[in-house]
């Protein structure tokens, strides 16, 4: 039996499960856009978890896709501006964090076995 690969992480704690999840059913055959940010309590815990000053905001932008096999793919833009410790003069430095990624999503019981 294939282990799941996939599991519950911390992020479903800092990030609300019910906003931030996708039902594959409800995904239509072409596909869903999707913009989501983070509120207020969800800054505020992300800013814990990373150890961070602060989260100003954090924004997703993508679109989630059905692909082959009863795979998805997640194609999106992340957009975050931020306030971290600088480890040299220990004071706030503001960054702006901007990341692309493609994240492909199998289902449990068609995951491959890892090595």
């Amino acid at each position: 039996m294939a282990k799941q690969i996939a599991e519950v992480s911390d992020v479903d704690i800092v990030l609300s499960a019910r906003r931030w999840r996708f039902v594959a059913e409800r995904v239509a055959k072409n596909g869903k856009d999707l913009s989501l940010s983070a509120d207020r309590a969800e800054l505020s815990r992300l800013a814990e978890a990373l150890d961070l000053v602060s989260v100003a905001s954090f924004q997703v932008n993508g679109r989630i896709e059905p692909t082959t096999k009863g795979r998805f793919v997640l194609r999106l833009k992340l957009h975050a501006e931020i306030k971290q410790t600088c480890v040299v003069t220990l004071e706030p430095v503001a960054a702006v964090v901007e990341e692309s990624a493609s994240i492909i999503f199998w289902p449990v019981d068609r995951l491959p076995t890892p090595p």
